[in-house]
């Protein structure tokens, strides 16, 4: 069809950035200012946090480009997750059993997520869960891994939370 496909190439994206840089390998893109950059802000809702028994049953992301959220720009999918939604899992994101019926299932999806996500940097709170789903989702699809540098907000979050008044920043 029409649509763009997947990241078939990993490019300079092979290892994902995560905050803060200097903890790992950088990608050229962490040589940008962050308003140069453009971000895909990602996040999932599980059925339950196990990858191998747990899916996901929505996918769902907003853009931010030269240093301002892009409203028009997102995409939000729900699907049919492969595993059953828990009262926990109802619990914590209100999707229904009834809210998915007869949606498509992730795999139906994916193209359209990388095509969203292009080369974006992909910002998340504990990303490494909604990655671990995706990668496995990618995999079970059989479509490249989706391999975009990432930056998972929990450190920043963990260390403003940790400040105190008087406290002048890290270090």
């Amino acid at each position: 069809g029409g649509r763009a496909k997947p990241n078939a190439a990993a490019g300079p994206f092979s290892t994902p950035v995560m905050w803060p840089f200097s903890s790992r390998p950088q990608s050229p893109t962490a040589q940008l200012a962050p308003a140069a950059a453009r971000y895909a802000v990602i996040d999932s809702e599980l059925t339950g946090l196990d990858t191998r028994r747990d899916a996901i049953v929505s996918l769902g992301g907003m853009r931010i480009a030269e240093g301002r959220i892009v409203l028009a720009d997102r995409f939000y999918e729900e699907v049919q997750p492969t595993s059953a939604l828990t009262a926990a899992s109802i619990v914590l994101h209100g999707i229904t059993p009834e809210d998915v019926r007869g949606r498509p299932g992730i795999g139906a999806i994916l193209e359209d997520f990388s095509a969203f996500c292009a080369t974006d940097i992909l910002v998340g709170h504990f990303i490494e869960i909604d990655l671990g789903f995706l990668r496995a989702a990618y995999a079970k699809a059989g479509l490249p891994p989706i391999a975009n540098p990432a930056l998972d907000t929990w450190p920043l979050y963990d260390w403003l939370s940790s400040r105190t008044p008087n406290d002048d920043g890290p270090g």
